[in-house]
């Protein structure tokens, strides 16, 4: 079931875990970790490998958001392109125009 905005708030990492997830839908979940700190993730394959990509952190993102940059990436997997090899590309540029 989709996560929503209000429930987000009350989640925490149960004791003596390092870590939890919560799915909201098609590869996007929020990480809970044990120190606090919540932070959006998507999965997806990609050339029969499954790979992560951060989104940020919650709440710096929100999941509006983290739902958009979600479904960005999945638009570029359509295409045949592996979001994060194109986010290391845009890194690159941007690095060697300064």
């Amino acid at each position: 079931m989709a996560l929503k905005a209000a429930q987000i708030k009350g989640l925490t990492c149960p004791q003596g875990q390092k870590q939890k997830k919560e799915y909201d839908s098609n590869g996007l979940y929020l990480l809970i970790k044990n120190t606090g700190g919540q932070l959006w993730r998507f999965r997806y394959k990609y050339g029969g490998k499954h790979k992560e990509m951060a989104l940020g952190k919650y709440p710096s993102v929100t999941l509006g958001v983290a739902r958009e940059k979600a479904e960005a990436a999945r638009s570029l997997l359509a295409n045949g392109i592996d979001p994060m090899f194109k986010r290391k590309q845009q890194s690159i540029n941007r690095l060697t125009r300064i």
